[in-house]
């Protein structure tokens, strides 16, 4: 991943990070306008469906939903799959572009950890099209009157550690975009002090 960043021009990566932040941004929107009203009367949202963990406690939620959110949940986790490409790879030259960034400016224990977490933000969306494929297969599982606790329980491991990777995605991004902001204020002030 590294070598890819490395070659790709800094124009294609801004199309890349431009494209896919996009996408991402049309998915969430769609997301949300497919399941939110479909379910905005139950106690339960989709992160509650989708850590339920066991058979029980996933049946208990599509009940609560009704057929129309199941039906809902249905067509937004369809659509989640073009999301989590999108939200994946962006993530993954977002955290490649801090890194080289860091690399320049000699912070080379914060950068080596981008690094690897734009590795890890790909297996992020590896591990949603999995909780993804395992929720689908509850769908079908209670549409069927049996749902098993191992697919409901694969689901919610992958969402746990899907979302532990994106926390530490966005606590990278935030770290080193505020270090390279730091950067460019020492710069400042060092270029304005010389010249006064």
């Amino acid at each position: 991943m590294r070598a890819l960043i490395h070659q790709t021009p800094p124009a294609l990566r801004i199309g890349v990070l431009v494209t896919t932040a996009a996408a991402a941004i049309w998915f969430i929107a769609d997301h949300g306008a497919t399941l939110n009203p479909a379910i905005d009367h139950s106690t339960h949202n989709i992160v509650d469906f989708e850590l339920a963990r066991t058979g029980e406690r996933a049946s208990a939620i599509l009940d609560e939903w009704g057929p129309t959110g199941r039906d809902a949940a249905m067509e937004a986790i369809a659509i989640d799959f073009g999301l989590l490409v999108a939200y994946s790879i962006f993530l993954a030259f977002a955290c490649g572009w801090v890194a080289e960034a860091l690399d320049r400016h000699r912070q080379r224990h914060i950068a080596g950890i981008g690094w690897w977490l734009t590795r890890l933000a790909l297996v992020a969306g590896l591990l949603d099209a999995i909780e993804n494929t395992a929720l689908l297969g509850v769908l079908r599982q209670y549409e069927s009157g049996n749902v098993h606790s191992g697919v409901t329980l694969l689901a919610a491991a992958a969402a746990s550690l899907k979302f532990i990777i994106l926390i530490a995605v966005a606590g990278f991004l935030v770290v080193g975009l505020l270090t390279l902001i730091w950067h460019w204020l020492r710069s400042v002030r060092s270029v304005s002090g010389r010249s006064s």
